[in-house]
């Protein structure tokens, strides 16, 4: 893929890490913490089954392709090893000025490992740009330039019918953007719909606004869409409203379609697993920072809903208020993870 890089040292990392998970997390002060117990950490199943969120893995490499650095611009994460001739796409959209794809590197090569081709958009010119209404454009912009690009060289082609929308925050927030207007925005037609902690500009920030991001009519997210929207319950950046809006808005979903999950802080152990708004960064910058929430509200969340949406299996992981959604591993003393809590 032209100037791709290999993804080799990051799968040798990522093995590593997952017997290192343990040591995993930073210490928060002040917090009653059970001494001696660490955060759960890559469950036994996740290396030993396969499944939603497990570490074995369909391609023992990623490759990787860096289009530039500027809005519009985008990353591409491709399955390797063996390189299939065709896979699904997931649109990954960053969260605001996380205009590094190596910050949510650890959960964008968990999902190009298991089969699925990851456009990361860069939609942001620089981590102080505040224009919300040049977010949507430069990311759909990125989008078709990475769905042309694999057309025409590849190494592997987007696969029909299979296209799934993640997003982080205001990345979150865009995806549910482009979901309900995935007609005249020119994309495929989204299957799947993963919005995790979604805000806007004017939700938490310090920043001097010059036009927040617009807002889709989510009625409009087509029929048959799969959708999960995520909070973290202390999320005190951007709170609950967006993402009320979008699972509330989204009424041409019928309930057992859609859910809403929030992920709750769990102090039992040392250092505790915090359910903030910075969720999905959690593996920022280095691998060894993952962890149960990871794990079982991010990556397993993410694969049964892209099998639900794509095979139809796994639906019990997502979708329906199951013990199997719910559940969130546990410590490594026998304490059962508090679970998410399911709307």
């Amino acid at each position: 893929m032209g100037t791709g890089v290999s993804g080799l040292q990051g799968v040798n990392e990522l093995a590593r890490v997952l017997g290192l998970m343990a040591a995993a997390g930073t210490l928060a002060g002040g917090c009653q913490l059970s001494p001696h117990v660490r955060p759960p950490a890559a469950p036994a199943w996740t290396q030993s089954l396969s499944g939603p969120g497990s570490a074995r893995y369909r391609h023992g490499a990623y490759g990787l392709y860096q289009s530039g650095s500027g809005p519009s611009d985008y990353a591409l994460y491709t399955p390797a090893a063996p390189v299939p001739r065709r896979a699904p796409v997931v649109v990954f959209l960053h969260g605001w000025g996380a205009l590094d794809p190596g910050e949510y590197s650890a959960w964008t090569v968990h999902l190009a490992r298991k089969g699925n081709i990851v456009i990361c958009p860069r939609w942001q010119d620089n981590r102080f740009d505040a224009n919300g209404r040049t977010f949507l454009p430069d990311a759909v912009t990125a989008v078709r330039a990475a769905l042309g690009r694999l057309e025409r060289e590849g190494p592997v082609r987007p696969q029909a019918g299979r296209f799934a929308l993640f997003g982080h925050s205001i990345g979150a927030t865009l995806a549910a953007d482009m979901a309900a207007q995935w007609v005249e925005l020119g994309l495929p037609r989204p299957r799947a719909l993963f919005c995790v902690t979604p805000g806007s500009l004017s939700a938490g920030s310090r920043m001097r606004v010059q036009n927040d991001v617009a807002v889709a009519d989510f009625s409009r997210l087509p029929e048959g869409l799969l959708l999960v929207v995520l909070v973290g319950e202390d999320d005190t950046r951007v709170g609950t409203a967006m993402a009320d809006r979008i699972y509330d808005g989204a009424t041409a979903l019928p309930v057992r379609d859609k859910s809403y999950l929030t992920v709750r802080t769990d102090r039992h152990g040392e250092p505790p697993l915090i359910a903030d708004h910075k969720l999905p960064l959690g593996t920022a910058g280095t691998l060894a920072n993952v962890d149960a929430l990871d794990y079982y509200a991010l990556w397993r969340t993410g694969d049964a809903l892209l099998d639900a949406a794509f095979t139809g299996r796994h639906r019990e992981y997502r979708l329906g208020n199951t013990p199997q959604q719910r559940y969130m591993g546990k410590w490594p003393d026998g304490t059962p993870v508090i679970e998410l809590a399911v709307r």
